[in-house]
């Protein structure tokens, strides 16, 4: 298994962001998309895997789609095709992703993974995703983040980035 020697993205916030903030922060900037009740148990049980408490907390408030500038995998298994679950089990066939990954999303030539077995979230190149799949050593420099709440407070920072970039 490839190892992440990656130090751990810095938030310019403090990264032990409560949930409560987080979807305050989101209320702020977007309509309340939950996820369906069920997604999260679904997710769990078509991928044999146990997702992080957080995730199932932002769930209740943000159910996938377009944020931070990029699009993220639906929760959703009933929804688009383009789903956590669809996309996680394709890249399992496809290349041996491990288990313990699920693809939260797809920006253009790389993939942004959760580790359910330490929480982190990654963002590697389409290469890496490939390599770490292989057990081989990683060849770019993936950003990591703590959690998915750390992860969530930098996608909520990039939206407000966005707005006020596309305002001026």
């Amino acid at each position: 298994m490839a190892s992440f020697n990656v130090a751990i993205r810095e938030n310019e916030q403090d990264h032990m962001s409560t949930v409560d903030d987080l979807r305050n922060r989101y209320a702020q900037l977007c309509a309340n998309d939950p996820a369906r009740d069920g997604a999260v148990n679904d997710i769990e049980s078509a991928l044999d895997i146990e997702l992080p408490q957080n995730v199932w907390a932002i769930s209740r408030f943000f159910g996938g789609d377009l944020l931070g500038g990029k699009s993220h995998y639906r929760f959703d298994v009933s929804g688009p095709p383009t789903n956590v679950t669809e996309e996680t089990l394709r890249l399992r066939k496809a290349i041996g992703l491990p288990k313990q990954y699920v693809v939260l999303a797809e920006p253009p030539e790389s993939q942004i993974l959760l580790d359910t077995e330490d929480g982190g979230v990654f963002w590697l190149g389409s290469h890496d995703v490939y390599n770490l799949a292989s057990a081989k050593p990683l060849t770019g420099s993936p950003t990591r983040w703590q959690d998915d709440l750390d992860f969530f407070s930098y996608l909520l920072d990039e939206e407000v980035e966005e707005r006020n970039w596309s305002n001026e």
